[in-house]
């Protein structure tokens, strides 16, 4: 997020990680896979603009 964001982030909290067969992408070009998600929750968040960018982030928001 430092990077990409000019936000830092405090202590991370993990929310849960999902993949499985109700994830299962299979693309245009054939190709498949089951992706893996791991999610993250923090309450400590100092600096920058938090928002989708479209392509990597489809949402974004922040309970402060």
């Amino acid at each position: 997020m430092l990077e990409e964001r000019g936000i830092e982030i405090g202590k991370l909290d993990l929310v849960g990680i999902f993949s499985g067969k109700e994830h299962y992408v299979k693309l245009p070009n054939g190709n498949e896979f089951y992706p893996v998600t791991i999610a993250y929750i923090s309450k400590e968040t100092r600096g920058g603009v938090l928002k989708a960018n479209g392509e990597e982030t489809t949402e974004a928001n922040s309970s402060k």
